[in-house]
């Protein structure tokens, strides 16, 4: 909700004076719902009466009022007050309820983000897992070939112990093992016979 602001529309909005009326009304609805909640306390028994002054339950009545606004979409007039009144009475739990809902909102956005990491980080282990293993593939592949001369029997060990290792941290998905290559024949000439 909040990363996709229409930031033109948010400014056209503020500059057309409906959006103020409506602000204002809620505002001074609120504050009477405030008001009305701290007389309601002053009879209340066992009820030390209001903690705060009346202005200060007015002013986070209306604040509560103003801000209810941000869930609630009231149709016409009388449910903008209707609304704001009963805001600006429940103003500290309103204020409560809202705030929770928009940590919920930043937490559930976060998530979101926090998801689409994981995806496209599993894409590019999976795309690295299949390199690995077209590498082992390619190496076991080239250790079959005869004729590979001394270097390959050379490095006869090292790819072993490299493909071994491949598997061991990727699992049997790579290429099967492959046995060492025979040794190459000692040969009379082109045309000699085994």
């Amino acid at each position: 909700m909040f990363d996709t602001t229409d930031h033109a529309n948010l400014l056209d909005s503020l500059k057309a004076g409906q959006t103020w009326v409506v602000l204002a009304v809620a505002f001074g609805v609120g504050f009477i719902g405030g008001t009305a909640h701290w007389v309601t306390r002053l009879g209340t028994p066992g009820d030390a009466g209001p903690k705060a002054p009346l202005w200060a339950e007015g002013l986070i009545g209306a604040v509560a009022a103003v801000a209810i606004l941000f869930v609630l979409r009231p149709s016409d007039g009388v449910a903008l007050v209707a609304s704001s009144l009963v805001a600006g009475y429940a103003g500290r739990m309103v204020m409560s309820a809202l705030e929770d809902k928009a940590k919920a909102i930043v937490a559930q956005n976060e998530l979101s983000k926090m998801q689409q990491v994981a995806v496209e980080s599993q894409a590019r282990a999976t795309v690295a897992v299949a390199d690995v293993r077209s590498v082992v593939s390619a190496v076991s592949r080239t250790r079959e070939v005869r004729g590979a001369g001394v270097a390959a029997e050379g490095n006869a060990p090292a790819l072993d112990a490299l493909i071994r290792s491949m598997r061991e941290k990727y699992g049997d998905g790579a290429e099967p093992p492959v046995a060492d290559p025979p040794k190459p024949r000692a040969t009379r000439g082109p045309a000699s016979e085994p």
